[in-house]
C-alpha cells in the first residue's frame, strides 16, 4: 500500500536527520517538539498554580495532554509525523538554526 504523500515526505526528513553526518549534539524536530510541548504543558501547571504564563489556547491543555500521552506510548517521532507539514516544518526549522550555528 501507497505512503500518502505527506508522511512519505515526513518518513525521508527522519531518514536524513537520522543521518550520521548530523551530529548527535543536534537536536532532531522530533525532539523540539517533545520539548516544547513539554514547556508548554509546565506553562499550563503554572497557570494552575496562579503564576502568571504566556497566552495559550483554552482548549491546549487537552491537545497537549494527548499528544503528550501519545509520545509515552509511540514516541516522539511517531506522533511528530503525524503533525501538519506545516507545523513539522516550524520545528525542523530550530533544527537547522542549532545545525547552522554548530557549522559556523
Amino acid at each position: 500500500m501507497a505512503q500518502p504523500a505527506a508522511c512519505a515526505s515526513g518518513m525521508a526528513a527522519a531518514t536524513s536527520w537520522r543521518s550520521s553526518l548530523v551530529p548527535s549534539t543536534i537536536r532532531r524536530p522530533w525532539r523540539v517538539f517533545e520539548e516544547d510541548l513539554e514547556y508548554r504543558l509546565a506553562e499550563l501547571a503554572e497557570a494552575a498554580a496562579g503564576m502568571p504564563v504566556g497566552s495559550l489556547p483554552p482548549d491546549a491543555e487537552e491537545e497537549l495532554a494527548r499528544q503528550h500521552a501519545e509520545i509515552q506510548v509511540e514516541g516522539a517521532l511517531a506522533v511528530f509525523q503525524r503533525l501538519p507539514e506545516e507545523k513539522q516544518r516550524s520545528y525542523a526549522e530550530v533544527s537547522l538554526m542549532e545545525l547552522a550555528a554548530f557549522v559556523s
